[in-house]
């Protein structure tokens, strides 16, 4: 599954839609408010705001573009002096929409060729290309904003350079896909690759004032450290996660890569500040026998490195599916009692190891808590909701079936503030599964939009939600599978007695 969809949960709570489609105050940066010069015009275009004189010679199809890159910080700052340097100059230049497509196009599963651009600039030539990185670094220079991985870097940023198409143009790739183009000299259609490293086409020849920025990039390597990265295990707009050895002991080691400024959490953290925090969190755990020890911690350019000890093992969501006791034929009771003592007995591990006093901003949504809940009773949650996903539920009328969901989620239950309800004989609904209901304080997000959801008089929300599956609603609106061989009338009575709108499917 893509990872790029958390962006499209931004403009609503409850659709998903384009987050170019969010309208709300104090979204634009200063510059879209303010009237554009006589002989200008400016032209909404997705998620870009484009700039363009009116009249003169048109631009080429393709050539030298110049990116600055920005934080929430310092972005009208830099747009501000782009914007001057540029309307004197009448030079076309474009920026991001507003702070939230900042905000998602530096998130942690952002397009890593994409990332950090902020503002783009387009040079008629490559004179007017040199003139206008003296200028704009004499304005900017310095200011900080994630490293853009796709161009060069002018000085110490944040402008940086990349030869490109000026104009949309397109083309079928190899892979069958649609793709932005640029000609090369006989004519024809070849991608403009939009990559996590610097690229120039075969025919182009890099500018002689850019030579050295090229060779200032190419210092920065890891090279001269004791260790031998071997293997990428995982890349995203935050850095990358590597195993390597140790060249001094030539014990295994895990390196894990963070950017500065990128890889963004809802509350603004980069990926630097959360890779600190793990490494704090690990040093204060050190001598447990279920966490990594802390190797090292280093810095090349503006890439920070944890290094771990390595420790073998299968991501426990793997684990649990692979001894899943229904995977095949359905079990003995033997077989489904020693699962379940064995999937407890990892859960209550996992809670012995449990060391946080603050709520992460970064996770994955299925286990992520309510906003109310903070230090401990945020992991408690997550652990039950490990418990709920990793039960052993097995085929419909199997009774120590409900016996064990039974035991799971009255553990679950005592473990982070759920109530449980009957809904039919013991505890039942007409399918045998066992329903839980929670409460959310009036403090927590609002209800969505579409339909408005109903309160309680307590000021709380309530949802129910079966144990069976997990709950991809948070609001507590019924999921499709809910609405199987249900009448509608039965799901708008179903709705009605659990507190919630009728929805329609």
């Amino acid at each position: 599954m893509s990872k790029h969809y958390d962006v499209y949960c931004m403009a609503d709570p409850t659709f998903f839609d384009s987050p170019a489609e969010l309208k709300e105050e104090g979204l634009e940066f200063a510059l879209a408010g303010r009237p554009v010069p006589t002989s200008w015009s400016r032209i909404p275009h997705g998620d870009w705001v484009v700039y363009r004189p009116e009249g003169g010679e048109p631009l080429p199809k393709q050539g030298w573009k110049i990116h600055a890159s920005g934080r929430q910080q310092n972005a009208d700052r830099i747009l501000d002096e782009i914007s001057d340097h540029c309307f004197a100059e009448r030079i076309p230049f474009k920026h991001l929409s507003g702070r939230h497509i900042l905000q998602t196009r530096n998130m942690k599963y952002a397009h890593r060729g994409a990332s950090g651009k902020l503002a783009t600039v387009y040079p008629r030539d490559v004179d007017q290309l040199k003139a206008v990185l003296d200028a704009l670094d004499a304005r900017i220079g310095g200011e900080a904003g994630p490293y853009i991985l796709s161009d060069l870097r002018w000085n110490d940023g944040p402008l940086y350079v990349r030869y490109g198409g000026f104009a949309e143009r397109h083309m079928v790739s190899e892979q069958g896909a649609l793709v932005q183009a640029i000609e090369a000299p006989d004519g024809t259609l070849v991608p403009d690759k939009r990559e996590p490293a610097f690229h120039v086409p075969p025919w182009v020849v890099l500018p002689d004032f850019l030579v050295p920025q090229e060779e200032a990039r190419k210092k920065e390597t890891v090279e001269d450290l004791p260790y031998r990265i071997e293997r990428a295990l995982h890349f995203s707009n935050g850095g990358g996660i590597y195993t390597g050895v140790d060249i001094r002991t030539g014990a295994p080691i895990v390196l894990k890569e963070a950017r500065a400024y990128a890889g963004l959490t809802n509350d603004g953290k980069d990926a630097v500040e959360r890779l600190r925090h793990e490494r704090d969190i690990l040093e204060r755990l050190a001598g447990l026998s279920v966490v990594p020890k802390v190797v090292d911690y280093f810095v090349v350019g503006d890439h920070h490195f944890l290094v771990e000890e390595f420790l073998d093992g299968q991501p426990l969501n793997k684990f649990f599916g692979r001894r899943y006791p229904y995977n095949g034929s359905r079990p003995d009771p033997a077989e489904l009692a020693e699962y379940t003592d064995w999937a407890l007995g990892i859960c209550r591990a996992v809670e012995e190891a449990v060391e946080a006093e603050t709520k992460p901003a970064l996770g994955n949504p299925a286990y992520a808590a309510p906003r109310d809940r903070t230090g401990f009773a945020v992991d408690h949650y997550a652990l039950g909701c490990i418990r709920l996903a990793d039960r052993p539920s097995g085929r419909s009328g199997s009774a120590r079936r409900g016996s064990a969901a039974k035991a799971v989620a009255r553990g679950t239950a005592r473990r982070h503030r759920v109530r449980l309800r009957a809904s039919g004989p013991a505890g039942r609904d007409a399918r045998g599964d066992h329903r839980l209901r929670w409460c959310w304080r009036s403090g927590s997000p609002g209800p969505p939009r579409r339909p408005a959801s109903t309160t309680s008089s307590s000021g709380c929300r309530r949802a129910t939600v079966l144990i069976s599956g997990p709950c991809r609603c948070p609001e507590g609106k019924p999921n499709a599978s809910d609405w199987q061989g249900r009448s509608r009338a039965r799901a708008e009575s179903w709705c009605s007695t659990t507190r919630l709108p009728a929805w329609t499917p």
